[in-house]
């Protein structure tokens, strides 16, 4: 079989305004979200001191079991809060949240907690239905949990930022049909150390490491030169747990082809998930020159001595191969509609060539495909090219 070479390419929130929130301001008028020094929290359903860890996050990747992540030792709570809240909205379908620990006790398994994005809320009596639980969320700006209320009027409230657990438990003391609410802390129990599964991530794939046209030099000539290197300020290390080095993202690459066989490939292939509309099999391979570098720029594996390193080594990826000038709205519709249910994203680097005189736009058909396809909670993003040629 004829290799084609993977040529060393770059192709490179949930808002929620707290309106109902009564920040405290510093002296200075700066945003004073929680206090400072050692913190009062319900812990296993007892009064409990805690410190908030400013070089430690814990995050959770979507669909994914939780890590603590060390970060950059931060100076204040206040930095800490507007760390994590950033980077919460830098990647909106992870969690993360503060870290904090027994306050005068050793580091360890025993002693660290996590602060997590639910309140525990005690109702007065005359709102213990799921109806008023419902309704008080709603008008806080929150989300209700529970499908019933406890005999003691217990229930839990989600916030779409963890960071703002401590501050908005204030808010919903006030609430005149609430006794009590707390941030709702969570035990080691549910978390996973980056530090003992993460391995460190040094690219040494030959198209990498060129010094003239490979990626290194390109992400310098960027001003990106840390893209793959610990330096992150919002994802710290390792750079294999971050959001985007793909990690449980599978990418559907609809081209000419795909040799996905291919030895820097075939351990990020999802095989299962392939078909061939020319052939009308699971097997793309047609020596796909086009598609099989576009493939090698997103998810050629990393960090193995062999090609190029993909832009998201963590991610897998599945070959769709149709006659890519084909331009009839089935023809376009039947490859863009190919297991929507299981991609992440769909990649389709293909459409008139550089310098074309005439260009035909998407059909009505394909524009209502894209947009069943494309809403709700399960969107799926389609990624075309902004050239396609030199």
């Amino acid at each position: 079989m004829r290799r084609p070479v993977l040529f060393p390419l770059i192709g490179l929130s949930f808002l929620w305004t707290q309106a109902l929130v009564a920040h405290a301001v510093d002296a200075d008028n700066s945003y004073q979200p929680i206090p400072e020094g050692k913190l009062r929290f319900i812990d296993g359903g007892s009064p409990a001191t805690l410190e908030l860890a400013l070089d430690q996050v814990w995050v959770r990747p979507a669909g994914k079991r939780a890590f603590v992540e060390t970060i950059q030792p931060l100076a204040s709570n206040a930095k800490l809060y507007h760390f994590v809240s950033a980077r919460e909205a830098a990647a909106p379908g992870d969690e993360c949240g503060m870290v904090a620990y027994l306050a005068g006790r050793p580091r360890n398994d025993s002693t660290i907690r996590f602060v997590t994005r639910k309140l525990t809320v005690r109702l007065n009596e005359d709102a213990r239905t799921v109806e008023s639980a419902d309704a008080i969320a709603q008008e806080l700006g929150m989300e209700h949990a529970r499908e019933e209320i406890s005999i003691n009027g217990w229930t839990v409230f989600v916030i779409p930022n963890s960071a703002d657990s401590i501050p908005v438990a204030d808010l919903v003391n006030a609430h005149p049909q609430v006794l009590t609410a707390h941030a709702m802390i969570g035990f080691r129990a549910a978390t996973k150390s980056c530090e003992e599964t993460s391995p460190t991530f040094v690219p040494d794939d030959p198209g990498h490491l060129d010094p003239d046209i490979g990626n290194a030099f390109r992400f310098g000539a960027m001003n990106i030169p840390n893209v793959w290197e610990n330096a992150d300020p919002f994802f710290g290390a390792p750079f294999l747990f971050r959001p985007y080095a793909g990690l449980g993202s599978i990418v559907a690459v609809s081209d000419d082809g795909l040799d996905w066989d291919h030895e820097d490939l075939i351990n990020n292939v999802s095989e299962i998930d392939q078909y061939d509309f020319v052939d009308l099999d699971r097997d793309p391979d047609n020596d796909g020159l086009h598609g099989t570098n576009v493939a090698g720029i997103i998810f050629a594996e990393g960090a193995n001595a062999i090609g190029i390193a993909g832009v998201a080594p963590q991610a897998e990826g599945a070959g769709i191969r149709w006659d890519v000038g084909i331009t009839d709205d089935a023809g376009v519709i039947e490859v863009i509609d190919h297991k929507t249910f299981k991609f992440d994203v769909h990649n389709a680097s293909w459409g008139m060539p550089d310098g074309s005189l005439v260009a035909s736009a998407p059909g009505p058909a394909v524009l209502d495909q894209f947009r069943r396809n494309s809403r709700g909670n399960f969107a799926l993003p389609y990624v075309f090219q902004a050239g396609n040629g030199n």
